[in-house]
């Protein structure tokens, strides 16, 4: 079902539905080295929107401001609950400022919480920088396809932001859309897949993506939706307003 996906790593909500283990596997050691990785990225980006005065992401050599991770994003296609754009692809980031989430709508805290997030700081864009606020997109992308229908995805995005909307699709194309963004999503047993109640393990960063279609910042849970909506603004120049 949700296999493919969960190969590649960027942070989890944390192991609720896995069982224990007598140690950690090669693969397990991969995804801490990852983790680190990642999450020292975020921290210089999060630093950064916080600190404008203290370019830290290009203290570091070699370091493009304008594409940080360059490891972050790809081809991609999945159905959308915009009206009139029922298909997106890559081409659907361009030309404006994206805050791009990955979960699923049986979450039970932290899908809802996060979402709440970003939905208050759109509202707070909305309040000082309503002409900015036009061009942010606010996108849920789900990794557990099989439960996520078109219908019950616009159901459930219409209960924080009328702005947010939905993706969904077939397995492989969800699959290949967590891979393109190194997304975690824990594979399930057949087991755990027939009982239709499961809770999956899976990243939860929020990416902002620019105009030309790179992540440029990652939040996390710490995140408030004041840095959100601050760091949104810090690239308000690339919109070209």
């Amino acid at each position: 079902m949700a296999e493919a996906a969960g190969q590649d790593a960027a942070g989890g909500e944390g192991a609720a539905a896995a069982g224990g283990s007598a140690g950690p596997s090669g693969a397990q050691k991969v995804l801490a080295g990852v983790l680190v990785a990642i999450s020292a990225a975020m921290g210089a980006a999060t630093y950064q929107a916080l600190n404008p005065e203290k370019p830290v992401l290009e203290a570091e050599e070699g370091v493009d401001p304008s594409n940080p991770f360059p490891e972050l994003g790809g081809a991609f296609d999945a159905v959308s609950t915009a009206d009139g754009a029922p298909v997106v692809t890559e081409a659907d980031l361009l030309g404006k400022l994206t805050l791009l989430y990955f979960g699923f709508t049986h979450c039970p805290d932290i899908c809802p919480t996060e979402l709440t997030k970003l939905s208050k700081a759109l509202r707070r864009l909305e309040t000082v920088e309503p002409e900015l606020a036009r061009h942010v997109q606010l996108v849920f992308a789900s990794v557990d396809p099989p439960r996520d229908t078109l219908e019950l995805m616009r159901k459930y995005v219409a209960g924080f932001h009328q702005r947010l909307v939905g993706w969904t699709g077939s397995d492989e194309q969800m699959a290949r859309l967590a891979k393109a963004y190194k997304v975690y999503v824990r594979a399930l047993s057949a087991d755990e897949m027939a009982a239709d109640d499961y809770v999956i393990d899976h990243s939860m960063f929020t990416y902002l993506v620019s105009p030309e279609g790179h992540v440029v910042e990652l939040f996390g849970a710490d995140n408030t939706p004041a840095q959100i909506a601050d760091a949104i603004f810090k690239w308000k120049p690339s919109l070209a307003l």
